[in-house]
């Protein structure tokens, strides 16, 4: 309950805009040097909206034969069940 008080839990779709244009570009640069596998963690994901981004970015900017996983984690309990759930307006 401690953990769930505490947290900030702010999050949406594409959040900082910036990043996601940079980690477009490193996915990219790394899969130009042959890199096809790809482990991406996502600390503090609250609600999930951050991870679906990342991936949504990394669909995007690779091709169908890379092998991409996204570790989404919180120390908040109360967001990760939304989180697990995927649903969002």
């Amino acid at each position: 309950m401690l953990l769930d008080s505490i947290s900030t839990n702010v999050t949406y779709f594409f959040r900082e805009p910036e990043h996601f244009q940079v980690l477009e570009q490193l996915l990219q640069l790394w899969h130009y040097r042959c890199q096809k596998k790809f482990r991406i963690w996502s600390a503090a994901c609250s609600t999930g909206e951050e991870p679906y981004s990342i991936a949504m970015t990394a669909l995007y900017s690779l091709p169908t034969d890379c092998d991409i996983k996204i570790l989404a984690t919180d120390i908040s309990t109360k967001v990760l069940a939304k989180a697990m759930q995927g649903v969002y307006a």
